[in-house]
């Protein structure tokens, strides 16, 4: 299917590299990993990766850090809008347990739909910025994480099998499903991965 049989074991091993590669870059960037300086050199320290003299990573890193500050101050200028939203508009009470019939819950819908219209309209502004924010860092954390799987890749398997702890379970992981599913493992760890 994918090349002649000689070659076959090859592409096989180059395949469960990638698929390893890439679950050890899951691991360490979708974990609630902390995205610093500090946490990328306690994770680089084992000499397999070296990104300590690598500015387009740092800058990332540090366009990550703005990404996160900027995060925590529209997050504190949305909770101040909110508060302020709910002190200037005043919250209609649902109707009373005791005295509740059909017609004071349709009028308590209508005055709650009201209020949350003009609650969501208000806050608008304020939800598209922290939209926007939290789309940038994703986009920078995507940035460092394909930027680390290059410089990763570039490792051979021995060294990142004897350095990372968990690489000889993820490669378990990636026979496994090989041994599942191989022509579409083969189509996505191998061809359209290189």
């Amino acid at each position: 299917m994918f090349r002649n049989s000689a070659h076959a074991n090859d592409d096989i091993s180059i395949a469960l590299e990638n698929c390893t590669d890439k679950q050890v870059i899951n691991l360490i960037f979708n974990k609630n990993y902390d995205f610093d300086k500090k946490g990328i050199d306690s994770f680089f320290n084992n000499g397999l990766i070296n990104v300590k003299d690598d500015k387009e990573y740092f800058a990332l890193i540090d366009e990550l850090d703005e990404g996160y500050k900027n995060l925590n101050l529209n997050l504190k200028i949305y909770y101040n809008a909110v508060n302020e939203y709910s002190s200037a508009n005043i919250k209609p009470p649902p109707p009373k347990y005791e005295t509740i019939n059909i017609e004071a819950f349709n009028e308590y819908t209508v005055l709650k739909l009201a209020w949350d219209k003009k609650e969501k309209k208000y806050l608008k502004e304020f939800i598209s910025k922290l939209t926007a924010s939290n789309e940038i860092i994703d986009k920078k954390k995507n940035q460092i994480s394909i930027k680390t799987l290059q410089l990763f890749k570039k490792k051979n398997l021995k060294s990142k099998a004897l350095k990372i702890y968990q690489y000889k379970n993820l490669y378990a992981k990636c026979e496994n499903m090989h041994r599942q599913t191989p022509k579409s493992f083969m189509l996505n760890w191998f061809i359209l991965y290189q």
